[in-house]
């Protein structure tokens, strides 16, 4: 899932540049599907899998544009277009690279380096816990 922060102005060039068209403009802040795979898990046609980037790609083939993957998604990214699919992020990282302002970030990535950080505290505090204070 890629987010936008508060720096994202609005100029819209992650929208223009988004191959999947997963981006849109909510209250002036870009904002686009969050990779969760519910669609992947509900699509009847099994048009929909993910990727190494651990985002998710339609097979144009499979998709009959039925619209389920649509009625699941929690934001509501999806949209049918011309009879398939589109709106779900394939995290190829474009809007990332393209926006003028840094505003967007990789939230997988985000999460990550937390949970890293929580952890290496822990071990601190561990460390701490067994550390001789007496002199």
């Amino acid at each position: 899932m890629y987010l936008s922060t508060n720096k994202c102005e609005g100029i819209g060039e992650c929208i223009k540049r988004c191959p999947t068209g997963s981006i849109r403009m909510i209250n002036g802040k870009a904002f686009s599907c969050i990779s969760c795979g519910i669609c992947f898990d509900t699509c009847p046609n099994h048009a929909i899998s993910k990727n190494r980037l651990n985002g998710y790609i339609v097979d144009k083939e499979r998709c009959n544009g039925c619209g389920i993957c649509k009625f699941v998604c929690p934001v509501s990214c999806i949209h049918i277009k011309n009879g398939k699919a589109r709106g779900i992020c394939s995290r190829c990282s474009i809007c990332n690279k393209i926006c003028p302002k840094r505003a967007r970030l990789d939230g997988f990535k985000l999460v990550k380096e937390k949970q890293e950080k929580y952890l290496k505290s822990l071990d601190s505090i561990q460390k701490m816990l067994n550390t001789d204070w007496s002199v």
